[in-house]
């Protein structure tokens, strides 16, 4: 019951809280989930981007190319679906390139 402009609490009827002006705004829980996702698929952007351009690199320089596209390839398809399918069809084309050596060494 509101008596004389005040509440039971003894606060004036429709105040406010006192607001701390030195804090900031906690970020709900949707936020932060979508600041982590974002920052994951950059991290795994530049850490699988990387990768790629070192691997290309290394078909011109001594090392192991076939390794690391690969592993590249893969890092970035935990995120992004083209890297996936990339890799999927680089996949293939090795194996039909195995079978192809086992034949002409096998018929040789």
């Amino acid at each position: 019951m509101v008596v004389g402009g005040r509440g039971d609490d003894g606060a004036l009827a429709g105040a406010r809280a006192p607001v701390d002006l030195l804090r900031a705004p906690v970020p709900t829980t949707s936020k932060m989930r979508r600041v982590l996702n974002l920052s994951r698929k950059v991290g795994v952007a530049a850490a699988g981007g990387g990768l790629l351009v070192v691997g290309v690199a290394l078909i011109f320089l001594p090392g192991p190319a076939i390794i690391v596209i690969p592993l590249g390839l893969a890092l970035l398809a935990t995120e992004f679906r083209w890297a996936g399918r990339l890799l999927r069809y680089l996949k293939e084309r090795a194996a039909r390139a195995a079978q192809w050596a086992r034949r002409t060494v096998a018929g040789h």
